[in-house]
């Protein structure tokens, strides 16, 4: 099968990498890069304007049992990287815009629940959302995560984008951050007893660090719980989870899905100069 989740990273990959290799290769990578955009937003749509996760490997069937925001959000953070990578043509930088454009708005119309502030994480096939019974719920870490990729994005200062980016974060702090501690639960239904993931703590430190003043105290409360309890400051890296009180679940710190993405997502955007 193919996973729109996979392709997502392979036109961030591509446009990350555009400006930092020989001039040889950059039209090879350009064309790869236009190439999978243009796959991405013809074959992985649904009827209903949203994308569709799993398709078979002739991209003719629709393989979902239910839809899900996250490849959604991934593939608009790819898109917003193809968008301002000077690595790429002009006209695969201005496809790449156009499409983020598409993602966003279907995202801030279709998924963004106005009345609670937050975007669901599963839905149905016709992207209503699941309740608690269907295995619904909100995925705190990607409140945080779409309110960083809001904010960095070429449409971060616009009226709708600004106020969703804003939105998200307070949901996140306010429905996630333990105020005392700084740990940062992974659903909005989770026990206080329950583990503290790695990826959430690292994007709800970048989400809050890049707020500005305003989430100053949450995002330097979050980044200290990390600093004395995910950091091991002996061997190095990071522990997947931790109990509430900081102590490992257990020691490895790599698999299939830790790979140091977003520890080292959050590490490189803490010393950008870009930072506010």
């Amino acid at each position: 099968k193919k996973d729109l989740y996979g392709h997502a990273f392979v036109i961030l990959a591509l446009a990350a990498a555009s400006g930092r290799v020989a001039k040889t290769l950059r039209g090879e990578m350009d064309g790869a890069a236009a190439e999978t955009i243009r796959l991405v937003m013809g074959e992985f749509r649904d009827g209903g304007g949203g994308f569709v996760r799993y398709r078979s490997r002739d991209l003719r069937r629709d393989l979902d049992e239910k839809r899900t925001q996250n490849p959604v959000m991934h593939l608009f953070e790819a898109l917003c990287e193809a968008a301002g990578a000077e690595g790429l043509s002009a006209g695969t930088r201005d496809a790449a815009r156009q499409a983020a454009e598409e993602v966003f708005g279907f995202v801030s119309q279709e998924l963004y629940d106005k009345r609670r502030r937050c975007i669901p994480e599963y839905y149905d096939r016709e992207w209503r959302p699941l309740g608690e019974d269907d295995g619904g719920r909100v995925d705190i870490g990607h409140q945080f995560e779409w309110s960083y990729l809001l904010r960095v994005s070429p449409m971060g200062q616009t009226g709708e984008a600004a106020c969703m980016m804003d939105a998200l974060l307070e949901f996140g702090i306010e429905n996630g951050m333990n105020k005392k501690t700084g740990a940062v639960k992974s659903d909005v239904n989770s026990a206080d007893s329950e583990p503290i993931v790695w990826w959430v703590q690292c994007e709800a430190i970048r989400a809050a660090s890049f707020a500005g003043r305003a989430c100053s105290e949450a995002a330097g409360r979050m980044l200290s719980f990390a600093r004395e309890h995910f950091w091991d400051a002996e061997c190095g890296g990071f522990y997947g989870s931790v109990t509430p009180e900081g102590r490992p679940v257990n020691t490895d710190k790599g698999s299939v899905w830790k790979a140091g993405y977003h520890e080292t997502g959050m590490l490189l955007s803490l010393s950008s100069s870009h930072q506010p």
